[in-house]
C-alpha cells in the first residue's frame, strides 16, 4: 500500500523506483475513483490492464510494468 501525504512529493515516485529494481515485473490494483494513484501509474509507465474483482467481489482497476 502507498499512503503520502501530499505535502511529501516524490514519496511514490521513490517507492516505484525502488521495487521496480527489487523486481522487473509489478502489478498493482487501485479502487476506480482513485485518479491520483492511477495518473501516477501511467506516469511511471503502467499499462492498464482491466478490471479484476477481489476475493469479495469488489472491483479493482488493473496495471502492470514489465522491464
Amino acid at each position: 500500500r502507498i499512503a503520502v501525504a501530499a505535502h511529501r512529493k516524490g514519496v511514490a515516485s521513490f517507492c516505484f523506483d525502488w521495487a521496480l529494481r527489487q523486481c522487473p515485473n509489478l502489478r498493482i490494483d487501485t479502487h476506480r475513483g482513485n485518479v491520483v494513484m492511477r495518473r501516477m501509474l501511467e506516469k511511471h509507465g503502467f499499462t492498464h490492464r482491466g478490471v479484476i474483482h477481489l476475493e469479495n467481489g469488489d472491483p479493482r482497476v488493473a496495471y502492470e510494468k514489465l522491464l
